[in-house]
């Protein structure tokens, strides 16, 4: 899977491009995928792409930039992929995250004390 690692971003990395990667049949790849990793091979991709998603989520970069920089074929599908796998949506992961930072920017400002 680590072909993949390098071309999460591209709109296009499916399992049909995966196919021409490694030569073999969809039907082969989807089969032996799922039964080594234990998860459909479409999951997995998606998977890796909001992980990729969560960290960009960290900077300054728009909710469309991370969108595209991660391979998602649009804003619309970012988000329902973010909110289907995350159960909450981007905007509220960033919120979170911003708001677990401050805190522990004040807990190492109390430990100094």
């Amino acid at each position: 899977m680590r072909q993949c690692g390098g071309i999460y971003s591209r709109a296009l990395c499916r399992s049909h491009m995966l196919v021409d990667v490694f030569r073999v049949s969809r039907s082969w790849l989807s089969k032996n995928f799922r039964e080594e990793e234990g998860v459909r091979l479409s999951d997995y991709i998606v998977k890796y792409r909001l992980e990729k998603a969560k960290e960009l989520l960290k900077t300054d970069m728009s909710v469309a930039q991370i969108a595209a920089a991660t391979g998602f074929s649009s804003e619309v599908v970012y988000y329902r992929a973010f909110k289907k796998y995350e159960n909450i949506t981007s905007m509220q992961y960033r919120q979170l995250i911003q708001k677990q930072g401050k805190e522990k920017q004040v807990d190492e400002e109390e430990n100094k004390r």
